[in-house]
């Protein structure tokens, strides 16, 4: 389960979204307007500045599939490069479909350093920090359990 095997596109409410056969298997039937707060570099102070709307477009659904992709990939580039990929694709469908036409411009502006700051150094270093061990089980490890938990899916292994 540590490297992408299949990338899977969900339609939700009308917006083709991009994500690993796992993590669409066990999607979440919230509207994306119910989904909590999953924008930002994780817990703490940090988290608050980073919104989760970008010009009133709530793109948090996109922040939650790219946090799936942290928490389940193994740390390697080629997986780094495509959960962020994934996370840019993903703002990108929410703006063109569900936005304004007369926004879409100044939301893919504004979407562009969301890209960049997972794409750090940092981003890198939170990515590869995890424990990652050998005969990796998605149903045990507890950050995507909890991530799950936070839209009301139970994993189940």
């Amino acid at each position: 389960m540590a490297d992408i095997k299949k990338v899977t596109v969900r339609m939700v409410e009308g917006v083709p979204l991009f994500m690993p056969a796992f993590i669409d298997e066990h999607f979440p039937t919230l509207s994306m307007n119910e989904f909590p707060r999953f924008c930002g570099a994780g817990e703490g102070w940090a988290e608050r500045f980073v919104p989760d709307h970008i010009i009133w477009l709530y793109v948090s659904v996109a922040c939650w599939i790219h946090d799936g992709c942290f928490c389940l990939l193994s740390p390697t580039k080629e997986n780094w490069f495509i959960a962020n990929g994934l996370f840019i694709l993903n703002i990108f469908m929410l703006i063109i479909v569900k936005g304004s036409k007369a926004l879409v411009v100044p939301r893919c502006t504004i979407a562009v350093p969301y890209f960049w700051a997972v794409m750090t150094g940092t981003g890198w270093k939170l990515f590869i920090g995890r424990n990652w061990i050998d005969g990796y089980d998605p149903y045990k490890d507890k950050k995507l359990i909890r991530k799950f938990a936070m839209v009301g899916v139970v994993l189940h292994g």
